[in-house]
Parts: structure tokens; sequence; C-alpha cells
């Protein structure tokens, strides 16, 4: 099955009969410890390659459609759950959710920034990515591999746009509030402190200005002569 970005993601894997701290000996030999549960569904233990797992979160598993195949037996699925190590960051286990293609599901997939901000290119500024994840809900098929935001119209310093500012894919909701900022254009910190710097020279060198004494102006001679 092809998702709607274009590439189709698989992971196979087998039932687990391991279970409890017998998982730690799976994980020494390079497999993951994962369950598949769904609505109406008995909740299925496997276990799947380490290495297969990791390529799949890689290639955008994380919010994508997955087909899983577990003893040869295919479940369309989205990858709901992620636990890692607190040190190592490798995958300890994986929770996979079975899906009704005719039914809408909510999902995380990324933001990805399209295009130059013009703001980018003025003086001291600075451009944060703040929100790198929205939640969405769609057909099973219509979920997309990343959610686009065209940042050519951030235009200004200390100007932001948000989710309101997104263009959602035909048949793509998004649920995150619409007010929620995704990318903002400020001055750094440098930047900042210079212009605060400059500012505060001028007025010193403006309040100086009024409090000198005024020139004492000559008085003009008489140039006209006694008669």
């Amino acid at each position: 099955m092809t998702s709607a970005n274009g590439s189709t993601l698989t992971l196979e894997g087998e039932r687990r009969e391991a279970l409890g701290r017998h998982v730690k000996a799976l994980r020494r030999d390079g497999i993951t410890p994962a369950n598949l549960y769904g609505r109406g569904a008995d909740s299925i233990s496997f276990q799947a390659e380490t290495r297969a797992l990791d390529k799949l979160v890689t290639d955008g598993g994380r919010g994508s459609l997955v087909e899983l195949t577990i003893d040869g037996e295919r479940h369309q699925t989205l990858l709901r759950g992620l636990q890692r190590h607190p040190v190592t960051r490798a995958i300890l286990h994986a929770d996979f959710y079975i899906v009704e293609m005719n039914r809408p599901v909510q999902t995380t997939v990324p933001v990805h920034l399209v295009g130059d901000a013009p703001a980018a290119r003025l003086p001291g500024a600075v451009i944060t990515h703040l929100t790198h994840e929205v939640t969405i809900e769609c057909l099973p098929a219509n979920i997309p591999a990343a959610i686009e935001l065209d940042v050519t119209i951030l235009e200004e310093l200390e100007t932001s746009l948000h989710v309101s500012d997104i263009t959602a894919p035909a048949g793509v909701e998004i649920l995150t509030d619409s007010e929620t900022i995704i990318v903002r254009a400020t001055h750094s910190r440098v930047a900042a402190t210079i212009e605060a710097e400059d500012a505060e020279a001028a007025e010193e060198e403006a309040e100086a200005a009024e409090g000198a004494p005024a020139e004492a102006t000559a008085p003009a001679e008489d140039s006209s002569g006694d008669e």
C-alpha cells in the first residue's frame, strides 16, 4: 500500500513469547519488543528487528501509515508509542495501533518550513522554528509525510507565523490550536544590545547638548561712522 506521501512503509515481525524481564535478552540480540492493539481487536505481543524499526522511524513512521506483517498476517497501523533509553536513545519498546481505512484517525506529523523568509536578510535577524509537529485528523490513506508552512510571508522582525498560516492538504484537518506559533523572526541578543547601547548613547548626547550653555553671540559692529 502507498501512503499519501508516495512511499510504502512496512515492517515485519513475529509473535513474541518472551515477556517481562526476558525481553532484555531480546534487546541484546537486536530484537525490539512491541505490541499491536486496536478498536475491538485483541492485543498482540510481537517482536521486530531493531534495525528495521529504527529505519521505519527514520523514514517517517512516527506519524505515517505502516503496513505491519506479523507471522504473515497484514495489518494497517500507526506507530502510536515509542519508548527510548534515557541515555543511549535506543528504542526499547514500540506500540502500533490498527486503523480502519474508512475511519478518520488522529496523528502527529512534522512541520517543514519552505521558502526563504525575507526577514532573515535583515540585520541581526534570528529565525526560530518553535513548533515542529502538529496534530491532524484525516483518513489513514491521506496522512501526509509532513505539513508545509510557506515562510516567504515572514517579512518583518518581531513577527510570527502561526498554525492558522498553514494551508492544510485536501482532506486533512489540523487540530493544533490555530494561535500556536510555528516560527518567529526576532533580533539577536547581540543586535538588540548594540541597538540599546546606541540609543542610550544618543539619548545621553542629546541630554548633554540640552544642558550645555548657549554660545555667546558677539554684538554686531556698528558700521556707521560718527558724523
